[in-house]
């Protein structure tokens, strides 16, 4: 089994033809959350088209061709991590002192 994910999903041809902008992170950041296009895009503010056109320009500087494999792409490449994600918000407090 391990050598038929290798084959098929060598780890070392994930390679972004460009960076990525702001917004298609963004949207790839919801994808590895399993969101849907119509939940992104109401997330986002955004039509379902543009979107999809986002999902398109991502595929194509991951070089990938599905959603699988954009997602095992952007954890390949260190571009989502879902430990950001499940971290808690901390506060950071000004020290009391005492006088």
């Amino acid at each position: 089994m391990t050598n038929y994910f290798q084959s098929h999903y060598p780890l070392t041809s994930y390679r972004l033809t460009r960076n990525l902008k702001k917004r298609e992170r963004e949207v790839l950041a919801f994808m590895c959350q399993n969101y849907t296009p119509e939940a992104i895009a109401e997330k986002l503010h955004l039509s379902l088209r543009t979107v999809h056109k986002y999902r398109e320009c991502i595929y194509n500087a991951l070089g990938v061709h599905s959603l699988h494999e954009a997602i095992l792409a952007a954890f390949v490449l260190r571009l989502y991590s879902p430990v950001e994600d499940l971290a808690p918000q901390v506060t950071i407090l000004p020290s009391l002192e005492r006088e």
